[in-house]
């Protein structure tokens, strides 16, 4: 089940009202509880009855829009891998029974219009995310990102948790772990705090940030494009998750 679930440009309701209300009407006949909002042209479900926070995982596809992020040696853009990756690994989650909360599932980034101002957006960009992530105060926030650095040496997969907090710590040592194990044997990366991170030092939640490799290392720029590594970096990550959640 996913909550970010209706872009009203993409329908010709002949108002904005008029979509709300067929989208509640459809959501009450299958017994969902919801309370909703607009943002963006987008209707989101606020809370989902019944379904209990630690069972919900925000997925936080970092950079967007005009924010590309990295650039890989095979000219991938960082905000396109991040939405792919977070996509497979929403994708698992729910066909394992949890609910996935995406902070985008296109290229944008989550500015609102009166903060659209060069210098401006970037910042607005951050506090929506946390902002999501501040509707479902127990759930587990993942945010997915690239790593680069200056040169093509540097590879594997490094987790950052949120600073101070032992739960977050204990999910990205669960991640870091599982992906050593299962896919990369040769990564000696520790986890890391995300001191200086926004997302992390702003959010309630237990969270990490998964830096997923660094595009700037040619051979790993070309295994995260290719779309097999992916669904096994995913599943590695959701199997991690799921093993902390349920624990």
């Amino acid at each position: 089940m996913r909550i970010y679930v209706l872009n009203l440009k993409k329908h010709r309701f002949a108002t904005t009202f008029t979509a709300v209300v067929l989208a509640l009407i459809i959501l009450s006949a299958i017994s969902i509880s919801v309370v909703t909002r607009i943002f963006r042209n987008e209707l989101f479900i606020e809370k989902a009855a019944a379904i209990p926070y630690e069972k919900i995982v925000i997925l936080d596809a970092g950079h967007g829009g005009e924010d590309s992020g990295a650039i890989g040696k095979n000219g991938r853009l960082e905000k396109d891998l991040n939405l792919e990756i977070a996509l497979e690994i929403g994708a698992a989650l729910e066909e394992r029974g949890y609910v996935v909360v995406y902070t985008r599932t296109d290229d944008r980034l989550l500015y609102t219009e009166s903060e659209n101002i060069k210098g401006i957006r970037k910042i607005s960009d951050l506090k929506n995310r946390c902002k999501v992530a501040a509707n479902y105060p127990d759930s587990t926030f993942v945010s997915i990102h690239m790593n680069s650095f200056g040169g093509e040496k540097y590879s594997g997969l490094q987790v950052y948790h949120k600073p101070d907090d032992s739960e977050s710590r204990a999910l990205a040592d669960a991640i870091q772990q599982r992906v050593i194990t299962e896919i990369q044997p040769e990564n000696n990366r520790k986890i890391k705090s995300g001191s200086g991170m926004y997302v992390l030092e702003n959010v309630e939640n237990t969270a990490v940030l998964i830096e997923c490799g660094f595009l700037t290392n040619r051979d790993e720029c070309e295994k995260l494009s290719e779309k097999e590594y992916q669904k096994r970096l995913s599943l590695s990550i959701v199997c991690a998750i799921i093993e902390y959640i349920e624990d």
